[in-house]
Parts: C-alpha cells; structure tokens; sequence
C-alpha cells in the first residue's frame, strides 16, 4: 500500500474536496452506494423484462390445465365416494351420482389438449387416464348388476331360503306339537315333557347363533374371522346337545312312554336336525374366504385396483403440468444468469471499494472512536469512579470535527463525573445531618459480612436503637432543637463504640449499631454504655434536656442468617424494649410478632373472640373519702386451652397488630354491659370502666355501636367509663379528640389511663373531654420508696385537681401505699391490696359478705 508517507499526502489532496464532517463523509459514501445500487438494479429490470412476457403465456396456460386438473381430480373422487355410499345403500340416487361422476372426468380429460409442442406428453396421458376410465367404469356397472341381484350377490342364498329357513319352522312346530299332546294329557311333569322342552330351547338358541354367524359376515362386529370361528364352535356344541337330547326321548319313546303324535314328532325333528346341520355345513363351506358375497372379489381384483390406477394416471398429468414449471423455471434461470454475472462484478467493485474506504475509515474514524471507548471503560473500570484516571492515547492529526470535539468533551466530562460521583456516593451512603452511614450503606455493610468467605466463622452482633421523648422534644421545642439532639447523640455514639463498630443513622430518631465480631455479652455490654451515656442530658441553647433510649438486640448467626431477618429481629426486640419501658432487650422468637408460635395464638385468639370463649374479669375500685367500692374496671382473661393463661401485656397487643382488637373491644363492651345489667338487677350500683385501643379510636362506627348496646342493656349511660391510655391518645391527638368527643356528647364518661407513661402536653389533656386521670402502676407500686415516684404521683393528682379532673390511682399493694395516697388527696385507688380480678357472680358475692363484715382474703402481689 505504499508508504506512511506516500499515504498522508494521498490523504490530504482527497481531503482537500472530501468533506471535514463526519456526517459528510458518510453522506459521500451513501450517495456512491446508491449509485451503485441503482445499476445493479438496472440490469436486472433489463433481464426481468425480457423473460416477463413468455412466461406470463405459460403461467396462465399451466394454471388453466391445474384447474381443469383439480376439477378432474374432483369428479374422479365424487365417482370413488358415491360408489362406496351405493355400497352401503344401493340406492337410485347413489347409482346415477356414479354415471354423473364417470361423464364429468371423461368430459374434463377432453380438454387437456394443450396446443404448446412442449406438453405432447400431456395428450398422451390425457388419452391413456379415458382408456383406464372406460374399463373402470365398466367393472363398476358389472359391480352394480350384482348388487341389485341378491341370488348373484349371495350364493349360499338358495341353501338359506329352501332349506335352512323351512327347516327351521318345521322343528319348532313339531316339538310344539308334542308337548300340546302332554298338556292335553297332563303330562307337564314327566321327563319326556321337560326333554322335549329342553330340546325346543337349545334349538331356539342355535338359530339364533346362526343368525349372528351371518351378522358376524358384515364386520359390523368387529373382527368377522374371530367372530366366525366363535359361532361355528357354538353351533357345533348347540347341535351335538339337540342330538343328544334327541337320543335321550328315543329311549323314553322306545320304553314306550311318548304318544303318538310325541312319537311322530321325534322322528320328524331328528330327520330335520340332520337335514338342518348338513345344509349348514355347505353354507359354512360357501363362506370360507371372500366366495360368500359376489361384489367382494370383484371389488378387491378389478375395481379397487382400477381406482389406484386412474389415480395413477392423473398424478402422470400432474408431473407433466409441473415439469412445463420447471422447464420455465430453468429458463429463467439461465437468462437470469447473465444478470447474476452482472451482479457478481458489481459486487465485486463493491467489495474493492469498500475494503479501501474500510482501511480509510479505520484510521481516521474507528481507530479515534476506539481509542476513546478503551478510555472510557478504564475510566468506569475505576474502583467506585474514584480511582487513577486513565491517560488518553495520542491520536491522529487529520481527524474529523467530531472525533476531535469527542475528545475534548471527554476530557472535560471525565473530571466532572469523577466530582459529582464521589459526592453522590456519598450522599446516597450518609446522612446528610449527622454525616453517618445511613440505611443504604449499613444495609449493603451487613450483607457483605454474611456472605463474607473471609469469615472466620465469629459472629457479629446489631443493636437498633430508638430514643424515648425525642417526638415530644421535636414537638415542642422545633426540628432545630430536635436536629441538634440527633448530632450530639451521634457523636456520644461513636465515642463510646470501638473503631471498627458501626454507628449508622437508620431513619427519623432510630440508630442501627453493627459490631463485627461481637458477642451477645459484649452486644449487651455496649448497649449499657450507649444508654448511659444518653442519660447524661443535652445541652441545647442553655437548656438541658433528656432522652433516653431503647434498644433492640440481635446476634448473628443465632438470630437470623441474612441481612433483612437480622434487622426485623432487632427491630422486634427494639419495640419489646420500648413497651417494657426503655433499655435494651435481645430477640426472643417467643415475643416476634411473625414467629410461629405468635401466629398458631393468633389463630387461636381469633378463634377464642369469635365464639366468645373470653372470660371478663372485674377489679374493685375503692372510694377513698368514704371507703366504699365505688365501680369496677372490666379486665380480659384467656385460658389457653395448652399454653395456659396468656398474659393481658401479650393479649392485646397481639390482638391489636392482628386486626382483633375491635372484635375484642366489642367483646369486652357487650359482656361488660350485661354483667352490668344483672348487677343492677340483683341491687348493687357500681360504675363500670371498660379499656379502649388505640385502634378504636380509628373506628368510624364505635359510638353507634356502643349506642346500640346502651340502648340493648337498658344502661344508665352516666355509670359507664371509656379508659383510653395517653400513648393511644398522642398518637394521633386530633383524630382523638374527635372520637371522643364523640363519645363524650353520648354522656359516656372519659379516662385516661396509665397516664404518665406516654409524653402528652398539657395543651392536649386540656382539649380532651375526660373527666378522669389513671395513674399508671409504675408509678405506684414503689412511690413510698422513691421520691422520685411520690413526685410524679403528688404532681399529677395536684394537676388533675386544678384541670376538674378525679384521680384513680393503679397498683395498690400494700397499706402504706394506701395510706400515702389519702395524705396526697387521690380521688380513687384499685389492686390487689383492695380486691384482685372476679369474675362477676364471685364479685357480687364478695361485696354481699364485704357488707357483712366478711373480707375475702386477697392474694399477695407475686402471686400476679
């Protein structure tokens, strides 16, 4: 090809008229495919045009003939079809439809008389297909003849209509006549009768053997031989017992026991029995093989064969119609061949052509492109898109706008990407406020460590945390004091962690720990760190507040094998944690919502509130200025037929997460009413408080449900009290205050109970329409030991005081709990120092003997 240097000053004299674009250049080498496309197209129009004509004469001539053929080929097919159906039905119609058919092909063969030199063959065919159509036509009149004679079509018809036939009637009648003269003679019972009766059967029984011996002769029964051979032995065993029987009224008539008539009639049926099976014997030997009928012969060696071969002789005129095709064919073929050469030449300057527009296009174009490619796929072979940028070849001087433009584009977007991906890895792995690992990044860490070969088989441990009194902070006090408590408590975090531990934001207040190698002891140890350093407080614009925390713990491999298992179990501890009132708890399959134990007792409890198999329980609540028991709370009690009794802390919430609590709030409403009612009856006046769920509050039907029972029960609407707890209420407190209002302007009276334990602001409980406070028992129970307690219990009786609210206090155990609550002016208290939970007849009874002076002994608090 010249030299490097020959072949830049070739290249630069073309591209002093060639254009600098690449879109002009593909266009001058499009508009050059054209041109020689369009010769290439010339030429073989020229061809084309020249064989058009004659074989247009052809074509139209062939598909005259393949008609004509098809219409033959049809005739000839109704002849073979209505020939069968004559078989079958010798009718006039069929007969004359055969005639019609033979007159249509011979009419039909008459005009395959081509006038072209080329299809003498055809005529000569044409003339052999009538010969083989006039000799068919007659063997199929012969055929016809014999059908319409049934002495020629049957030969053994004489032998059945002169002897087998009359020789039959004349054996049954003379065994009729013998057994009329033993009627007439009362002879019923004797041993001759009951041969000659026998006798008549058996003969009955081989007519009708025969009878399906001939049948069996028309195939209608499947295969005539094996049907033939079985009636021919049926009919020899029926006729050696008819003469064996015979032989036996022979000897009665030779001991002188038949009549005369009897006698005379034995002799006539023994020389017809015998005159019956030879005649038998010859038509059995009339129909071995095809001899039976006269048309089976004549049809299996002259017509059937005559039809194969008129079909024959018309497939002849067929090849001969389709070798004038490929004659055709052939000579287009060879006139076509001249174009092809042409073609082949062509194309032969194509390929010239475009070997060297190839060699051109390499270097100047594809090589560049080529070049850039391998750039970019180092360049996104880069770890992350972080890695060393890779150096662009040098190219070629004389390139084309475009390929140069794509290189300085490229060289400019390279360090663009390059920043913008190393921020958005960032952004898409980090919180934006805390700048910790998020959810994406801490997610994909532990899916890496579980399927992890370099594993050395140590496990690692997930703490899920989520801070307590964060929503009231952010609520009250803004988002920028609640952005601030989520960096400092970020930063306590990872102070208190190792180096390799993980401390990842998961979303709103939740943080999600990983620690790789990590055991359950160190998992738990860590989690009392970060609690405790969470209790120190933040300081946040000179004001100090505190939140604390809850955590959730799980440990692989023991608690899940895979990322989204290890998570949800700890997300299922967390919550357990939280309703245990802070701290942390490790994952316990018993308390997962989705385990299987959980799911067979959600079945059950479904089951349990359906058929109503739910007890109610009653606790007495005590008046504490008089010391009468003032009213009773409704408490849910489930026996567990095998896991014994289910704790209320289990029961409701797991009827709650399973879409039961309304049926069981409806329970509990019901039940609680009649009992109400029957108390009433019986003259004791006690108010009964009856719990709510959060999900009640969601439903839209409650107050005309609860109207419904009020009406049903006859029930003093003023004696009944809806206690709903404070973490029900602030979860959506303006969705609360409506349904209770609701509630409240029915003339039900409102609690709130467990008061204490969620984060509600006076501004709330001020808009709500409740009349009362419940303390909650945690609060109680150990208030004469903490001052703490006494505190938050003193402070929300003098709270609700001020509000017009009443005050029940929960968790009263001992007497100085008692006695404390006097001295801080709590309204009302109930537990197990005043009564435990009754049932309401056990109820009833204790307060009748509590009026007689008689104290039911009450059950010591651990006894719970």
């Amino acid at each position: 090809m010249g030299s490097p240097k020959g072949w830049t000053l070739a290249t630069k004299k073309l591209s002093a008229w060639y254009p600098d674009t690449l879109h002009g250049r593909y266009a001058a080498v499009a508009l050059s495919l054209a041109l020689l496309t369009m010769l290439a197209a010339a030429v073989a129009n020229w061809y084309v045009e020249r064989s058009h004509e004659r074989n247009l004469q052809n074509v139209e001539l062939r598909r005259a003939l393949t008609e004509t053929t098809r219409r033959l080929r049809n005739a000839i097919w109704d002849t073979e079809y209505s020939l069968r159906a004559y078989l079958l039905s010798p009718t006039n119609e069929h007969k004359d439809a055969i005639h019609d058919g033979f007159n249509q092909a011979l009419a039909l063969l008459a005009k395959l008389s081509p006038p072209d030199n080329q299809l003498v063959g055809l005529r000569v065919a044409g003339e052999d297909l009538k010969r083989r159509l006039l000799r068919l036509r007659i063997e199929v009149n012969r055929l016809i003849v014999i059908r319409t004679d049934p002495a020629q079509l049957f030969p053994s018809m004489p032998v059945l209509r002169d002897v087998l036939s009359p020789s039959n009637r004349e054996f049954y009648t003379a065994a009729t006549l013998a057994m009329e003269e033993m009627a007439e003679n009362d002879e019923k019972q004797t041993p001759a009768y009951e041969l000659f009766q026998e006798v008549r059967h058996l003969w009955t029984r081989m007519i009708g053997v025969f009878r399906l011996y001939l049948v069996n002769h028309t195939g209608l029964f499947g295969d005539p031989d094996e049907g033939i051979r079985v009636q021919d032995r049926n009919l020899d065993i029926l006729h050696s017992e008819i003469q064996n029987l015979l032989g036996q009224i022979q000897v009665l008539n030779n001991d002188g026991q038949l009549g005369l008539q009897s006698a005379d009639s034995l002799a006539h049926m023994r020389e017809i029995a015998a005159t019956w099976y030879k005649a038998y014997r010859d038509v059995r030997e009339q129909h071995s093989g095809d001899r039976w009928r006269a048309d089976i012969p004549l049809l299996k060696t002259t017509i059937e064969p005559g039809f194969r071969s008129v079909w024959e002789g018309l497939e002849t005129i067929e090849r001969h119609i389709q070798a004038s095709a490929d004659r055709d064919a052939e000579a287009l073929g060879w006139l076509a061949s001249g174009a092809a050469n042409a073609l082949w030449g062509l194309a032969a300057l194509l390929v010239l052509f475009t070997g060297a527009g190839y060699f051109y296009i390499k270097r100047i174009i594809l090589q560049p492109i080529a070049t850039v490619t391998q750039a970019l796929r180092a360049e996104a072979r880069a770890t992350d898109g972080l890695g060393e940028a890779p150096e662009l070849p040098r190219l070629p001087a004389d390139q084309p706008r475009e390929t140069r433009e794509l290189t300085q584009a490229f060289f400019s977007m390279r360090e663009q990407i390059r920043q913008r991906q190393a921020a958005l890895h960032f952004q898409a792995t980090h919180d934006n406020l805390t700048g910790l690992p998020n959810r994406v990044y801490i997610t994909e860490r532990i899916r890496h460590m579980v399927v992890s070969p370099e594993r050395d088989g140590s496990g690692f441990a997930l703490l899920l945390l989520d801070l307590d009194r964060f929503k009231e902070i952010n609520d009250t006090l803004g988002h920028q004091f609640g952005d601030q408590i989520l960096e400092q408590v970020s930063a306590r975090l990872t102070f208190e962690l190792r180096d390799e531990d993980i401390v990842a934001r998961w979303g709103g207040d939740e943080f999600l720990l990983l620690l790789p190698d990590a055991s359950l002891h160190y998992a738990e140890q860590a989690a009392e760190a970060v609690l405790k350093a969470l209790q120190k407080g933040f300081l946040i614009q000179d004001m100090k507040l505190h939140v604390g925390g809850s955590i959730g713990i799980a440990v692989y491999p023991d608690h899940g094998l895979d990322a989204a298992t290890l998570i949800r179990h700890a997300d299922v501890a967390m919550y357990e944690a939280k309703r245990n009132g802070g701290g942390h708890t490790c994952y316990d399959p018993e308390l997962d919502p989705n385990s299987v134990r959980r799911l067979a007792l959600v079945a059950n409890l479904r089951d349990a509130v359906e058929r109503g198999e739910l007890d109610i329980h009653y606790q007495a609540q005590r008046h504490l200025k008089d010391g009468s028991i003032s009213g009773v709370e409704a408490l849910v009690r489930w026996q567990h037929p095998e896991r014994g009794p289910i704790s209320p802390m289990e029961l409701i919430p797991l009827a709650e997460q399973n879409g039961l609590i309304r049926k069981l709030t409806l329970f509990m409403l019901e039940g609680a009413l009649q009992q109400w009612r029957t108390w009433r009856n019986q003259g004791l006046k006690l108010e009964l408080a009856v719990n709510l769920s959060a999900w009640n509050l969601q439903d839209a039907n409650l107050d005309r449900q609860l109207a419904a029972l009020l009406e049903h029960f006859k029930v003093d609407v003023s004696q009944l009290t809806l206690e709903i707890t404070e973490s029900a209420m602030m979860s959506n407190p303006e969705q609360a205050i409506t349904v209770m209002s609701r509630l409240a302007g029915m003339g039900v009276k409102l609690a709130i109970d467990d008061y204490g334990t969620g984060f509600s602001s006076l501004s709330y409980i001020s808009r709500l329409p409740v009349k009362a406070l419940k303390i909650d028992k945690s609060f109680v129970t150990d208030m004469c030991r903490n001052d703490h307690d006494a505190i938050i219990v003193r402070s929300t009786i003098d709270l609700a005081h001020n509000l017009g609210l009443s005050v029940t206090a929960e968790g009263v155990e001992d007497r100085d709990t008692l006695n404390l609550l006097e001295i801080l002016r709590c309204d009302t208290v109930q537990g197990y120092y005043i009564a435990r939970p009754l049932d309401g007849k056990t109820l009833a009874d204790w307060l009748s003997r509590k009026e007689d002076g008689t104290i039911l002994p009450m059950r010591s608090p651990s006894s719970r």
